[in-house]
């Protein structure tokens, strides 16, 4: 497809409206903060169990057995907790996506924003513009 033919197909329509393109933002942005606590999460468990690994790895007798268990239920206290920390924070996370997106809705409900002008209104100042 050429470049006449592109402009041809996409010079008479409309800019994205602001909420649409606003929803779009913010879900991109929450995605972003989803991954980021996803790759952190990741990182610490593969430690983790890398670092138990090595831990049994050096187990050579009765009593670096028995300091191996004992290591196994303090990390098994630590990660209850931790998992219960990880689900606190994706229900808080979640909680704000939500609480994010019901806030642009109503935003969206109230009707245009009357500095940016409807749709149509801001596609024509546009247009004007460019001629």
């Amino acid at each position: 497809m050429s470049d006449e033919q592109l402009s041809t197909h996409f010079a008479p329509s409309q800019p994205v409206p602001e909420p649409l393109l606003k929803a779009n933002q913010r879900a991109v942005a929450n995605l972003e903060k989803w991954v980021g606590f996803q790759m952190n999460a990741l990182q610490f468990y593969v430690d983790l169990g890398l670092a138990r690994l090595k831990a049994a790895a050096e187990v050579d007798n009765f009593g670096s057995l028995q300091a191996f268990f004992a290591g196994q239920m303090e990390v098994a206290g630590n990660l209850t907790q931790k998992l219960f920390d990880d689900t606190q924070t994706l229900v808080d996370l979640y909680t704000a996506f939500g609480a994010d997106f019901q806030e642009l809705a109503k935003t969206i409900a109230a009707g245009p924003d009357e500095k940016l002008g409807t749709v149509a209104e801001t596609a024509k100042e546009n247009a004007r513009k460019t001629g």
